[in-house]
């Protein structure tokens, strides 16, 4: 969408917003403006945010599920700037997404187009559920019958019967007059089919229902900033779904109209007209204008980037972030995750009788780790798909040598080293296949009794993968969400070794201050001893080639 055509659906969005606000309530609108308790606004808006924010993880949540791993900050800038795109009308705007993740990530149109469509079913799924919390808002029979068919049956189908799921696509395989449609049509079938696991549907649908719950509840605050006593929480949050659920049937653009129309009836009921009106505006201007005035001006400020060539490889992220890789993480956390993994691989090396041996530094980035090993008299290489880390790694290190590489074809000879340690950086290769090439190679270049170090993020705590999912690419921009995650138990992944020992270690998050760090050191300790140990933020994996 271009400049122009954007600044001019917005104002005819807007003269049309303000012509159903002066139609329902002629030369009420500036005085509702005047008569809501702005003290109210930033809760309000508050909650708007909670609601962005949760509908971004259920399509970052969606987008992983289907396979399509995107950089963290590059789908949510894309997810801000399409809030804009809600005033167009028959929900066109939709397809910007589809398109610039073609355009920009190579994703196939037809497969970002099923994430968004289910994106939108699960919106209409949510707004169904909590308009139910209010029977007054049933009162239209038949246009409720027909969104619970429309909705609960195919959630039923998903749901409950998994072979039945989309079974449409595969007709069309078998009818000849839509063979030509069957190659199209696979990409968005197999999406479809991926999300439709009822585990997968299920979050999807939770998340689905906290956010519109979360809106909901902004006119609750926004009534009682109205002066409306009388409206509760359920009652707010039915409200509210009913009214956006109406506005989405008309395909208008931001449900302009209906929404308002259905909202002031509600409201009339509890509150004279005049205030009424004054919440319904407000209501409306703290949550469908908020987000609009915040998509626009993410839209226009990376309008270029939206409409740019492919992004680089990711190997192309960690050297551009090369000059600032320490600075991500408080160095005096840097340091305590330090002592954490060096020191069982020393007592690993100790144990086998492997001391002043010849190691590979796998990922090596800026060189911390490799410093520290050769403090315990180790001679370490240094191997990184990035130019600029390699380059700090010799900066850093000094004695040690480095060179630049790709995990899937080491350029060493076979038997040539005594210790390979990857530390967070298995993750980062696209898919098993890569992973399974890596721990291949360094199978190879290990000697016979040698030792591989692998050091992995520890996903099997719920609340630390979606920090490493959905927050730590974002706040911190060193991984990217595109991660694919290796379990401990993962027995295919490590074909052609012996796992000597397995341990869990570290609780404390990155970003904790240094004073609360030794206040809570012990607790960590405690923790890594107790049966919750596998909660832990990190695994090391000792392995042996066999």
């Amino acid at each position: 969408m271009r400049k122009g055509a954007l600044l001019l659906t917005v104002v005819f969005s807007l003269a049309l917003f303000w012509a159903v606000a002066h139609h329902l309530r002629p030369g009420s609108s500036l005085a509702a403006l005047r008569e809501f308790d702005h003290r109210w606004t930033a809760a309000v808006l508050a909650l708007v945010l909670v609601n962005i924010a949760l509908r971004f993880s259920r399509w970052q949540f969606l987008l992983r599920k289907a396979d399509i791993r995107i950089p963290a900050r590059s789908s949510l800038t894309l997810y801000v700037a399409t809030l804009a795109l809600i005033l167009t009308p028959l929900y066109v705007g939709e397809l910007f997404k589809p398109l610039v993740l073609k355009n920009r990530h190579g994703v196939r149109f037809r497969q970002t187009l099923a994430v968004v469509i289910l994106e939108r079913y699960f919106d209409l799924l949510a707004l169904f559920t909590l308009a139910l919390l209010d029977p007054r808002g049933l009162r239209a029979a038949g246009y409720w019958a027909v969104l619970a068919a429309a909705v609960g049956i195919p959630a039923a189908a998903m749901a409950l019967a998994p072979r039945l799921r989309f079974g449409t696509f595969r007709l069309f395989s078998r009818i000849r007059l839509l063979l030509f449609f069957r190659a199209s049509l696979r990409p968005s079938a197999e999406v479809f089919t991926a999300l439709s696991a009822p585990r997968v549907f299920l979050q999807a649908y939770l998340a689905s229902l906290a956010a519109w719950a979360a809106a909901g509840l902004c006119l609750l605050l926004v009534a009682r900033g109205s002066g409306i006593a009388e409206l509760g929480p359920r009652e707010s949050i039915a409200a509210f779904a009913t009214a956006t659920s109406a506005g989405a049937a008309t395909l208008f653009p931001g449900g302009i109209g209906a929404t308002e129309a259905t909202l002031a009836a509600r409201l009339a009921v509890v509150a004279p007209p005049t205030t009424a009106w004054s919440a319904v505006l407000m209501v409306r201007l703290l949550t469908l204008w908020f987000g609009v005035v915040l998509g626009a001006a993410t839209l226009l400020l990376f309008y270029r980037r939206f409409l740019g060539v492919r992004l680089e490889a990711s190997e192309e992220h960690f050297a551009e972030i090369a000059p600032v890789y320490d600075a991500r993480i408080p160095e005096h956390m840097r340091r305590h995750f330090l002592a954490k993994k060096v020191a069982p691989m020393q007592a690993a090396l100790d144990e086998a009788g492997i001391r002043g041996g010849r190691g590979l530094d796998l990922g090596c980035g800026t060189g911390w780790y490799a410093e520290a090993m050769q403090r315990y008299g180790h001679r370490v290489v240094g191997l990184d798909r990035s130019a600029g880390q390699v380059r700090q790694f010799l900066e850093r290190v000094g004695a040690g040598t480095a060179a630049a590489g790709d995990a899937a074809g080491l350029p060493f000879c076979d038997g040539g080293f005594d210790f390979v340690y990857a530390i967070n950086i298995i993750h980062h290769l696209p898919g098993r296949g890569a992973q399974t090439r890596a721990l291949e190679e360094i199978r190879r270049v290990l000697r016979p009794g040698g030792l591989f170090f692998l050091h992995e993020i520890n996903v099997l705590n719920p609340l630390h993968r979606f920090y490493m999912v959905f927050l730590f690419p974002v706040l911190k921009d060193i991984d990217e969400g595109t991660e694919h995650w290796i379990l401990p138990g993962e027995e295919a992944l490590f074909r052609g070794f012996e796992r000597r020992q397995i341990a869990f270690f570290t609780f404390l998050p990155d970003f904790l201050p240094a004073l609360a760090l030794g206040a809570l050191r012990p607790l960590e300790a405690v923790l890594e001893r107790s049966p919750l140990r596998k909660l832990s933020a990190h695994y090391l994996l000792v392995l042996r080639p066999t």
